[in-house]
């Protein structure tokens, strides 16, 4: 444990190391980005699940409206060398209504993206479906596979 009057001098050491590296010679910067999505509205509930495999993330918005009160969306970001995080598509579930919540799960696997949909009627009430996409040749992203619940049940 450091005691309070210890912990300035190693504050002040550590901000000192870090002012005088060079860019070169700096082994971990801070990157800081803002995330908006370029449509968002209040009460999309942006980046409320968010998913991160090497260069590429996805960031949910269960409560967009796009498709209905609360359908839901999911937000592909990838990662420029240069230009930092990048938005390059928004996804919709292609069978999405109303009350699906499409993203409120979320998960990137390589290079295909899975988004939860828990309140997607198939068949039953509430019963979900998990959307997989992946990009084309174009850089496009298109939905590959859905998987619901096998059966009928709830």
């Amino acid at each position: 444990m450091i005691s309070p009057g210890r912990l300035v001098p190693v504050c002040g050491a550590l901000v000192a190391l870090l002012s005088t590296s060079t860019p070169a010679r700096a082994q971990c910067e801070l990157e800081i980005q803002e995330f908006a999505p370029p449509d968002g509205q209040v009460g999309d509930a942006f980046a409320y699940r968010i998913a991160r495999a090497g260069d590429l993330a996805v960031m949910a918005a269960p409560f967009d409206d796009d498709l209905g009160l609360d359908a839901g969306s999911a937000y592909v970001y990838e990662r420029d060398p240069v230009a930092g995080w990048v938005f390059r598509a928004k996804l919709l579930g292609t069978s999405g209504t109303a009350g699906d919540l499409f993203g409120y799960s979320v998960a990137v696997a390589g290079e295909t993206v899975l988004v939860g949909a828990p309140g997607h009627d198939a068949l039953v009430q509430d019963r979900g479906i998990v959307y997989a996409y992946e990009r084309d040749r174009h850089g496009n992203w298109r939905e590959v596979a859905r998987f619901a619940p096998a059966g009928g049940g709830e």
